[in-house]
């Protein structure tokens, strides 16, 4: 939190403002702007003032609408903070809302005309040749010489953050995009193994801290009725897909010191399902599989099915969220059941003693996405200082917190949330009052402010889950490494095929379909097709990112 303050502090400095943060209209302060020869002549980038424009402007922008703003708006236009923002900056904002479910084929199809947003919310790391890539396509500007003009907050805090802006860079020290940063290391634990703890407590039993603990408490879920119901149907651990993040069974590889995928080990890139150890993995899922240990339809629940599981007494650990699982869970189960009760596992401890947790966002403060300015923007300079807003102090709280007096009130000098968030009239829950009114927790969010995430965990087994899971290392996940052009083509022809092979190959072994006796081949296989090279691929874009 000291180190939150501090930026919080020197940023505000940048701002030029005649009353206190997120007071409506009370903050804007029109100033002439500084010709761009003076800004360049400048020590550093010009101050930001308000409005940012004298004649208003309109950006396009394209951004998903997530399903939790969804059930509320139909356009961040009717959010309370963008209309906010565009009093204060004279910007308005049309939103592009990919059809749900359609995004990626949305985009593409942009992509394919050529008729790029002026602001584009994407994650290009999945974009073949990566954000250099996409630089050298035209398709988005390169800011940096913008961000030394037109940028002091976000410059401030990459100065500060110096992890933060290798990360955010390419290996030719360009920048491509505006990130959504978690600067705080306690802000980034969002996930991880989530247990009944009432179950454990009923059978006596201690939270699980190895895989072979995993199993004995798993079993006990299965024989024993934690539920009190009479029945033998409890499902120990319930999954909706292999893999993927949340709510998926591949998240026990890390039970051996690796991940369903790509991990670095002592500055070495490796592939978890190519390791020799996966095969105690798979050994381990199958006589889980067999004893009924792991929901039987873990492939084929759906998002519906997978809560219903939780909220109808039957699933008795999964892999989730803090907010969007474990915080849900606890408001629905209040009144149904005073005694639920979930509590986070500690990563399983490995072989040499250490555990470790391979989720992207708690290794990185940027754990991808954000806004880039379309290369054919007409207004770029503007465009750069209405993103940099975000990071000013006022802007972290309009976007975090609303407006004073409606969706938040100051005590003791920090925004909390009022009734119309934490108690919503409407019945809403939690994040779905907060989606109505900010952008604090969407898919549109460029800065998490702590307090922020301090408030919506909101339950005690919640703030215990971030110190659990404070436990485990993230020294093995890979950071945002870019393979050149000609090495993406190649790395996408492999790892396509190699994904598709071990997805189908690790359903197999898991479920009986195949018998462990064919691992060796297995692993010869993957070798035919090109993991070696895929492997030298991975290990150069990581030579590269650490000469950053």
């Amino acid at each position: 939190m000291k180190l939150f303050l501090s930026i919080l502090i020197s940023v505000s400095l940048t701002v030029l403002s005649t009353a206190g943060c997120g007071k409506q209209e009370s903050n804007v302060t029109e100033s002439p702007a500084k010709s761009e020869n003076q800004a360049a002549a400048a020590s550093g980038p010009e101050p930001l003032t308000l409005p940012i424009t004298k004649d208003k402007i309109t950006l396009k922008l394209f951004v998903s609408l997530d399903a939790k703003s969804a059930a509320t708006i139909k356009s961040y236009n009717e959010m309370l903070s963008f209309q906010e923002l565009e009093k204060r900056t004279n910007i308005r904002i049309d939103f592009i809302h990919p059809p749900a479910g359609q995004e990626k084929e949305h985009f593409n199809l942009i992509l394919a005309s050529a008729d790029y947003p002026d602001i584009i919310s994407q994650d290009w790391s999945n974009y073949p040749g990566g954000p250099e890539k996409v630089l050298n396509d035209g398709i988005v500007t390169e800011l940096k010489s913008y961000l030394d003009k037109y940028a002091p907050n976000f410059t401030k805090l990459l100065n500060d953050n110096p992890d933060i802006k290798k990360d955010i860079m390419t290996d030719t020290k360009k920048f491509h995009t505006f990130p959504f940063l978690r600067v705080e290391k306690t802000q980034r634990l969002s996930d991880g193994f989530q247990i009944r703890r009432d179950w454990l407590d009923k059978l006596g039993l201690q939270l699980p801290t190895t895989m072979d603990e995993w199993y004995n408490v798993l079993t006990a879920f299965k024989q024993k009725d934690p539920n009190g119901n009479g029945k033998a149907d409890e499902l120990p651990f319930i999954a909706q897909k292999l893999s993927g993040g949340s709510n998926s069974l591949s998240n026990f590889t890390c039970g051996w010191g690796m991940t369903y995928g790509f991990y670095r080990d002592n500055g070495k890139v490796k592939f978890g399902p190519a390791e020799p150890q996966y095969k105690e993995f798979l050994q381990t899922m199958n006589k889980w599989f067999k004893q009924g240990l792991i929901d039987p339809d873990f492939l084929s629940t759906d998002s519906k099915g997978f809560d219903s599981k939780v909220t109808g007494e039957l699933g008795g650990s999964y892999f989730g969220l803090l907010n969007g699982n474990m915080g849900r869970f606890t408001g629905l189960m209040k009144d149904k059941n005073p005694k639920f009760l979930l509590s986070e596992v500690p990563y399983p401890k490995t072989s040499d003693g250490k555990s470790y947790n391979f989720t992207t966002g708690a290794a990185r403060g940027a754990p991808g996405g954000g806004y880039s300015i379309g290369s054919k923007n007409k207004y770029i300079k503007e465009t750069v200082k209405w993103l940099d807003y975000w990071y000013s102090a006022e802007g972290i709280i309009l976007m975090n917190f609303g407006l004073e007096g409606k969706t938040f009130v100051m005590e003791n000098g920090s925004p909390k949330y009022t009734d119309l968030i934490m108690n919503n009239p409407d019945g809403l829950p939690l994040d779905q009052a907060l989606n109505k009114y900010t952008v604090a927790s969407t898919s549109g969010r460029l800065f998490q402010d702590p307090r922020y995430w301090n408030q919506i965990m909101a339950y005690p087994n919640q703030r215990e889950a971030m110190k659990i899971l404070s436990a485990a290392s993230t020294e093995r996940t890979i950071p945002p490494i870019t393979a050149t052009p000609d090495e993406s083509k190649k790395l996408a022809t492999i790892i396509n095929e190699i994904n598709t092979y071990v997805d189908e190959k690790t359903t197999k072994f898991i479920m009986g379909q195949e018998p462990l006796e064919n691992f060796d081949k297995y692993m010869s296989d993957l070798k035919n097709m090109g993991m070696d090279d895929a492997l030298k691929i991975q290990q150069s874009a990581l030579d590269r990112y650490d000469k950053r």
